[in-house]
């Protein structure tokens, strides 16, 4: 083999490494994050049991909830927990570890036969997300039972409460309370929702609210800001 020969064979070699090297950067694999995405869950209710149970469950689960009323109405009779005074429906768990909670196509009202205790309908807890759409919430009564209690006769909100297409009608408190339709110190949007009838007062806010394309009528008060 000369020297010539030699020398080529090898630049040949080293050009071949260098072909192979880059061959092997250019088929290199790419692998992208997938997105955050909770599993959605859907419940039928078909009485008041269902509805609780339904509650407690989406409570217990991280995914996302839709409970679809189905076009029904829901008579509360009894006081499901004492959490911040009575109240109808199980307290609305944070959305961190129970998931967002949307409920709508029906009615919610608490039992207006004398002797049916005093109780508000739901209370969505500090975290908590519940979304209510084309639904009727109406009855409520938020009971004075010490410190902390006898506020909101259709809602107490201390989250994320997203009212469209609904009425919230006929709730109250007692004496001594505050926010017979919604009592919020969270975050609140109401969107083409009527609130009617309420005693004393529509909303009472103290928190964040925004208000837009609804009725508020017939109430002493239709819309109050709570002093700090």
């Amino acid at each position: 083999m000369t020297a010539k020969s030699s020398r080529f064979r090898t630049l040949f070699r080293s050009k071949n490494r260098k072909l192979r090297k880059y061959g092997r950067s250019s088929r290199r694999l790419l692998v992208e994050g997938l997105e955050d995405r909770r599993l959605l869950a859907t419940y039928n209710p078909a009485n008041v049991t269902d509805l609780i149970a339904d509650i407690n469950t989406a409570n217990s689960t991280p995914a996302d909830d839709v409970i679809d009323l189905g076009g029904g109405k829901f008579t509360l009779t009894s006081v499901d927990n004492s959490a911040a005074g009575n109240n109808g429906l199980p307290v609305i768990a944070n959305a961190a570890s129970a998931g967002t909670l949307a409920i709508h196509s029906g009615t919610i009202e608490r039992d207006t036969v004398t002797g049916t205790p005093q109780f508000r309908i739901p209370h969505i807890k500090g975290g908590a997300n519940l979304s209510v759409n084309s639904a009727t919430i109406s009855g409520g009564i938020a009971n004075i039972a010490g410190p902390g209690t006898g506020f909101g006769g259709g809602f107490l909100n201390e989250g994320t409460l997203i009212l469209t297409d609904s009425t919230i009608s006929g709730n109250s408190h007692g004496a001594g309370g505050t926010g017979g339709g919604i009592y919020n110190s969270g975050t609140l949007f109401v969107t083409n929702t009527t609130l009617s009838g309420n005693v004393l007062s529509g909303i009472i806010n103290a928190g964040t609210a925004t208000v837009n394309n609804s009725i508020l009528t017939s109430h002493n008060f239709d819309f109050l800001v709570h002093p700090d």
